[in-house]
């Protein structure tokens, strides 16, 4: 299975995977997306809670990065 250039959210945000190995994924982060602790879940765009949702899900992404 090939390794997608994006992840793409539940909600259709496409965010660009500038590199990737094993240890390391670096990810062109969207404007006005915040990375915050799951502990700010009540913030309108956390996407540190968005990736770890896709990850859960077990989306193609994430199911590809191996």
């Amino acid at each position: 299975m090939a390794k997608p250039p994006h992840i793409e959210l539940a909600d259709g945000t496409l965010i660009p995977i500038l590199y990737e190995d094993r240890s390391v994924i670096a990810i062109d982060k969207p404007p006005g997306w915040m990375l915050a602790p799951d502990s700010w879940e009540h913030t309108g765009r956390n996407l540190q809670l968005a990736l770890n949702s896709s990850l859960n899900a077990g989306d193609f992404w994430a199911r590809s990065a191996t």
